[in-house]
């Protein structure tokens, strides 16, 4: 090994930054340090993703309900409204809020 001069910032080399069973660093470099707030707003597990999705699907499922009786009572076509707002969730709901006709007396 050579000698560096005084003023060099590194005594002695750097070691490489380790490697974890997938492939990548252990470092704490390896991320910049404007992504690390990000981390803490994703999901801690999968399971906590996977129960999100499961609550929206639950939520589009019951707004298509809705749309679907709203539509019977309205005389139009509740199978239809109900696949469109239950397919296109945000979409057919505004679509259907939109093209439906006066309640029925």
């Amino acid at each position: 090994m050579t000698a560096h001069p005084a003023w060099y910032k590194y005594p002695r080399p750097i070691p490489p930054p380790e490697r974890n069973r997938a492939g990548g660093t252990t470092s704490p470099d390896a991320l910049p340090s404007a992504a690390l707030p990000y981390q803490a707003a994703a999901p801690a597990t999968p399971i906590v993703f996977w129960l999100l999705l499961l609550g929206l699907y639950i939520a589009s499922f019951l707004v298509g309900l809705w749309v679907y009786q709203d539509a019977r009572l309205r005389r139009m076509r509740g199978p239809f409204w109900f696949a469109v707002s239950f397919g296109v969730p945000i979409f057919g709901f505004v679509g259907y809020l939109i093209f439906r006709r006066e309640r029925a007396a």
